[in-house]
């Protein structure tokens, strides 16, 4: 009787070990599924200067606490004032009013800006 405890002992101890080194489970086909780093930085870049009733696209990165950049995020976009410039979901900023204002782009809690400036429209006798 204890030969037989002792083999049901080892084969259930045997069956943990073999389960724990598959992973759990979350392998790919293409290999482990890895963490999803954590942002510490955005950064915001483009043409700061746009003419009135014209637009530019701004773009932003995410980067995690080693400077590495992170793909595949979304960010939100948001203007300091919408009567100088409003900015897109997918950062394009239109200019409405001559000024300066600072649009920004948030993921995860982080924020970064970037300052843009709205000129007059160039008057030219087209109009």
């Amino acid at each position: 009787m204890k030969a037989l405890k002792a083999v049901k002992t080892f084969v259930a101890v045997a069956l943990s070990m073999a389960l724990a080194g598959c992973g759990g489970g979350g392998d790919s086909p293409s290999g482990p599924v890895q963490p999803t780093a954590t942002v510490a930085s955005v950064s915001v870049s483009g043409t700061a200067t746009v003419d009135v009733g014209k637009t530019v696209v701004l773009s932003a990165q995410a980067r995690d606490a080693a400077g590495a950049a992170i793909s595949g995020k979304a960010f939100t976009w948001s203007s300091a004032s919408d009567a100088v410039a409003t900015v897109a979901s997918d950062g394009t900023v239109t200019g409405k009013s001559a000024g300066t204002t600072s649009v920004s782009a948030s993921v995860d809690g982080k924020t970064g800006s970037l300052s843009v400036t709205v000129t007059p429209a160039a008057w030219s006798w087209d109009r």
